[in-house]
């Protein structure tokens, strides 16, 4: 009992206080009327002159490029590091990644650091890459003597070299 009245005793001497003092509520300030706006007349609309008509040309118009709608399959991921004649390639540095003809590139460094590169293949829808595809890559100018296979939604390491003499 008397561990009982020794919790509920701070206890019921705090309530008592809040009580009394109140819970830190304060009386809301009363609000300040704010002046009505006044209203003023619309403007005097001013009359213009209409642009000339345009004469029309008997150029033909030009077709619009189709753009290739991506693919709903997930894509491709390849990364790892990369080296031109055993040494680091500078930032900047374009890896171009080639797979049934089509072109995917980035530059150098990707998010892992210098001489480094992260590349994500997103086929056309009109034409999914099968399994197994081969990837060729290109470290600027120069093939990589790696290359790559799809892999639908891989995410593949693959370190790149090249060598710049023939």
């Amino acid at each position: 009992m008397t561990k009982l009245a020794a919790i509920l005793t701070p206890l019921l001497i705090l309530a008592l206080a809040f009580a009394i003092i109140g819970c830190g509520a304060e009386e809301s300030p009363t609000p300040t009327p704010s002046p009505a706006p006044t209203q003023t007349a619309p403007p005097t609309p001013v009359p213009t002159t209409p642009p000339p008509t345009a004469t029309p040309t008997s150029s033909p118009t030009p077709e619009p490029t189709p753009v290739p709608t991506l693919s709903t399959e997930p894509p491709c991921r390849f990364h790892g590091t990369v080296q031109l004649d055993g040494a680091d390639v500078p930032d900047g540095t374009i890896i171009t990644a080639i797979v049934e003809g089509d072109e995917y590139t980035i530059e150098t460094p990707a998010v892992y650091g210098p001489s480094t590169y992260a590349i994500k293949i997103v086929p056309p829808s009109a034409a999914p890459y099968g399994q197994g595809a081969t990837i060729q890559f290109r470290i600027g100018d120069h093939a990589a003597a790696q290359t790559g296979a799809w892999e639908t939604g891989g995410n593949i390491e693959l370190d790149l070299s090249a060598s710049s003499s023939p």
